[in-house]
């Protein structure tokens, strides 16, 4: 059987920290209890359980089979019961982390570190979280703290160097990596983090020759191909980076980046069916990316399936609430579906600060648009209600008999549609950050 350990490097997303290996003597089956009547099929019944290392188990083993909220219930109720399980509640962090939901994370991270300030991993994770919400700095604060103790942890410093090269400091992003480089001179990582610092730069030529490096260290790291797709496609040599993004996905079929890659090259290709499977592919290992739901609501609005679009962008806006793309994306898939919905979202996005303009106007009119069609609906069922209102007691009028009609010839179409163009396509590929790029700057470690 797999190991938690294992199994959870495996399944998470790159980037995201694991749970902490647990003591085999924590480990184990919860207690079931069954019950058997004759002539019916058995059933189960999960009895409560208050037993802290009971719930320590079952909160594990719901983790193990990727069960994160009935993971979440187990380790909140024993916090409760034992509120000092530092192990617990890092673990609730790693779970929320799953979930989504960032800033409670944050906060269980946050605790583990007022109990325990030298836990490397909580401080790793909360700088993920800090990450993801842009919080660029405060991500920096927490890593700097342990630096000191612990200078050439690899994970530390390919984490560090992260956040300072989306902080733009590529001076010092480098300097890290160098440092790490100088006692580890075969670490992947570290030369895909500084292939990134070259790639943020425009320096493309660079960032591939280190990359071919790394490549020639390690022939079966999807993070090195990924890359080289990512310097490929801003080449403009869309067949080559896609020939990339296969392999990466080829070697491990749960490399997120290389799914979301795939379908940013289908994107460009106006594949949008190709696309919104890619981009399902990346969401069946982590169901929670807001990015991938993004994207694929892109796909599906470009292949005019209007209704599974509008659900993707409502999961981006359960996932972030505030995303203004998500709303842009609701007010035009929605529109002939459920207009009054559409209309909410439409003004919304239209009234939000730093919204370009063109997309703003877009907004603005079609709020007009559903305004003038409610009016015109309103009006027709006025229609409808005051001709039910007539008295019943009319004559039936003469109806001759039908005359047939020669149904007209089809007509033939001279050439095939072009299929029209999707001014909403976004490039995936274009940040290294994170954003759907696909990089992997995050190398398994934070």
């Amino acid at each position: 059987m797999m190991t938690l350990k294992k199994l959870l490097f495996k399944d998470v997303p790159v980037g995201l920290l694991t749970v902490c290996l647990l003591a085999p003597a924590l480990t184990g089956c919860p207690s079931r209890t069954e019950i058997v009547v004759d002539d019916e099929p058995v059933v189960t019944v999960r009895e409560p359980v208050h037993d802290p290392d009971e719930l320590f188990s079952q909160a594990v083993d719901a983790m193990e089979a990727g069960e994160w909220e009935e993971a979440r219930e187990e380790l909140q109720l024993l916090l409760e019961l034992a509120p000092n399980v530092t192990t617990a509640r890092y673990n609730l962090g790693v779970t929320l982390q799953q979930l989504g939901e960032l800033d409670l994370a944050a906060e269980a991270y946050s605790r583990v570190l007022e109990e325990r300030p030298d836990h490397l991993s909580a401080a790793l994770n909360l700088a993920h979280v800090y990450r993801e919400q842009e919080r660029f700095r405060e991500g920096i604060d927490v890593l700097e703290t342990l630096l000191e103790d612990n200078p050439y942890d690899g994970r530390l410093l390919n984490n560090l160097s992260v956040l300072y090269r989306l902080e733009e400091d590529y001076e010092q992003a480098a300097d890290l990596l160098r440092r790490l480089l100088s006692r580890d001179p075969d670490n992947p990582d570290a030369h895909k983090n500084l292939a990134l610092i070259y790639y943020d730069q425009g320096r493309y030529r660079m960032a591939e020759f280190i990359m071919g490096t790394a490549r020639q260290r390690n022939e079966e790291d999807p993070g090195i191909f990924n890359n080289l797709g990512m310097i490929a496609m801003k080449r403009g040599d869309l067949s080559v980076a896609l020939g990339q993004f296969r392999r990466a996905v080829e070697i491990d079929p749960d490399f997120t980046p290389g799914h979301m890659n795939i379908g940013a090259v289908a994107l460009r290709y106006r594949d949008y069916k190709a696309a919104a499977d890619a981009f399902a592919e990346a969401l069946r290992v982590q169901s929670t990316n807001w990015r991938a739901h993004l994207y694929r609501a892109y796909a599906l609005e470009g292949a005019q399936e209007m209704e599974s679009a509008s659900e993707a962008y409502a999961r981006v806006l359960q996932l972030r609430p505030r995303h203004p793309e998500a709303k842009y994306g609701l007010c035009k898939s929605l529109q002939n579906i459920e207009p009054e919905r559409a209309r909410g979202y439409c003004t919304a996005f239209a009234a939000l600060d730093g919204v370009e303009s063109e997309h703003a106007d877009d907004a603005r009119q079609r709020v007009a648009t559903i305004d003038m069609l409610i009016e015109i609906r309103e009006s027709e069922q006025a229609d409808l209600d005051a001709a039910g209102s007539f008295d019943d007691d009319w004559e039936e009028p003469v109806v001759s008999d039908p005359v047939e009609e020669v149904a007209p010839a089809p007509e033939v179409a001279d050439e095939t549609d072009e299929p029209a163009e999707d001014d909403d396509e976004t490039d995936t590929e274009d940040e290294s950050d994170g954003d759907g790029s696909g990089d992997v700057d995050e190398v398994a470690t934070l």
